[in-house]
């Protein structure tokens, strides 16, 4: 009910400030517990909406306070998981940084859109051609040998790159977002 100032700024750039009067299909992937597409059907009321995720337990939550939108445990990674050109609209937030690469789900999403469907994948992205794979654990844990990961930054030049060899894409942008207000640090120093 309090959306994130990245889905207004994702809702503005996707739906270019006017409502959709098709019927579009609208998948977000790595949609956790609903949250963007509770804020789209408000917005798109005329669209029809899918999510998914790996856990469970997101998509348990998901559908409770969202039971008319259907919502599978699938992953961006598996091509098999949806037919080529589901999507009018595909969505990606704050997913792709969880991988090593990001070739195979960006494939993924170019081969379940439309052709004259949009993706949007949503995140850091550095505007230096250097492609950052981050790994990192808290100070307490040092002598565990564990590190996490999942805060991967690809630069826009290596992105571009592999986007230009695709065929089926017609343009791409990146555009920035900067939130209009400062945060307040979190509880967890990564974040």
């Amino acid at each position: 009910k309090k959306p994130k100032e990245m889905f207004k700024f994702i809702e503005r750039k996707a739906f270019n400030k006017k409502r959709t009067l098709n019927k579009e299909v609208i998948c977000d992937f790595g949609c956790a517990a609903g949250e963007f597409l509770y804020y789209l059907k408000q917005k798109q009321p005329n669209s029809s909406f899918l999510g998914t995720d790996i856990r469970m337990d997101l998509i348990r939550k998901a559908q409770k306070i969202l039971p008319d939108i259907k919502f599978l445990k699938k992953s961006v990674l598996n091509k098999k998981s949806f037919s080529k050109n589901s999507f009018h609209k595909s969505f990606l937030i704050g997913v792709h940084p969880i991988f090593d690469e990001f070739e195979k789900c960006f494939s993924n999403l170019i081969y379940w859109t439309k052709p004259s469907g949009k993706v949007f994948i949503c995140e850091m992205f550095n505007p230096y051609p250097v492609d950052v794979l981050i790994k990192y654990r808290n100070s307490s844990m040092y002598n565990k040998g564990y590190y996490e990961s999942g805060w991967n930054i690809f630069s826009e030049k290596s992105v571009s790159n592999f986007l230009k060899k695709n065929k089926s894409i017609k343009k791409f942008k990146f555009d920035n977002f900067e939130m209009p207000f400062d945060l307040k640090p979190q509880t967890d120093p990564i974040r």
